[in-house]
């Protein structure tokens, strides 16, 4: 997640990344950390019960007991502020997203709204924080068709992922009677709503392309990928794959995205259209 400003930022310039952008990202990186971790120790914080029954997590350090509440709700707002602080350098589009990123995840996990609970929320509160996030990296020039589209392509990847992640924790949300999306409906309900996801990724990503809002250097690893995806979809639906669990999945999907980012992100870098 805290990727997902230094994009911003770099899919925001108006020329390539120069010798004299490093500070400024530099800066991103570290203001970027700061609110995801924020976000990351509310999440605990709040998830404390249901985080007790998933052995994913069992030895992390406040689910361990290896650190107490207060202390972790003292480094929380510690971040925040940093958070929030840091990215007040970028301007005020840069603090309103950030403080964005923060509110969406503050519903996402509170206790009591519950929204992790409620689906289509869910689903709503990790596409805003992801395009805030973004935006807070992007700045002003998120108004821009390149940065717009990045934007985009970031809020359907997150929920995306959201949606695979929910499958992964299937079996410790039933234990600790969190009714999300999976297990409301069923993991392959929710694998294959993850994967029309990724569907819509790929296709958003050609169209962008096509209209000329979005780099090819960036569109054409992704259309590959789009398309080793769908192959590997098939063969591991036909060979019954899927009896292996959620996380033979997982893997599948992670090793193919994120080969195909790297490929792009490197290309951008490189060839800059």
């Amino acid at each position: 997640m805290t990727a997902f400003p230094m994009a911003g930022f770099v899919l925001g310039r108006p020329s390539r990344l120069a010798l004299a952008d490093v500070p400024d990202l530099a800066w991103t990186l570290i203001a970027s950390f700061c609110i995801a971790g924020a976000a990351y120790v509310y999440n605990s914080l709040e998830g404390l019960h249901g985080d007790r029954h998933n052995d994913r997590v069992a030895d992390h350090p406040l689910v361990s007991g290896r650190v107490t509440e207060p202390v972790m709700r003292v480094l929380m707002g510690a971040l925040a502020v940093f958070g929030v602080a840091g990215f007040a350098h970028f301007g005020t589009m840069a603090v309103w997203s950030s403080v964005a990123v923060l509110a969406a995840g503050f519903f996402y996990s509170n206790r009591w709204y519950r929204g992790k609970e409620r689906p289509g929320i869910a689903s709503v509160l990790h596409f805003v924080g992801a395009t805030a996030f973004y935006a807070a990296g992007a700045g002003a020039r998120i108004t821009q068709p390149t940065p717009l589209v990045g934007a985009v392509l970031l809020g359907i990847l997150f929920v995306t992922g959201h949606l695979h992640h929910e499958v992964v924790d299937h079996e410790a949300d039933t234990r600790a009677g969190l009714k999300t999306l999976a297990v409301r409906h069923g993991v392959e309900r929710s694998i294959w709503l993850g994967t029309a996801g990724f569907a819509v990724f790929y296709v958003v990503n050609a169209a962008a392309w096509l209209a000329g809002w979005w780099p090819g250097s960036l569109a054409i690893p992704f259309v590959a990928g789009g398309a080793l995806h769908a192959g590997a979809l098939a063969v591991w639906a036909k060979r019954g794959l899927q009896r292996k669990g959620a996380y033979a999945y997982r893997t599948i999907y992670r090793s193919i995205f994120l080969g195909t980012a790297a490929v792009a992100g490197l290309a951008y870098l490189i060839f800059g259209f």
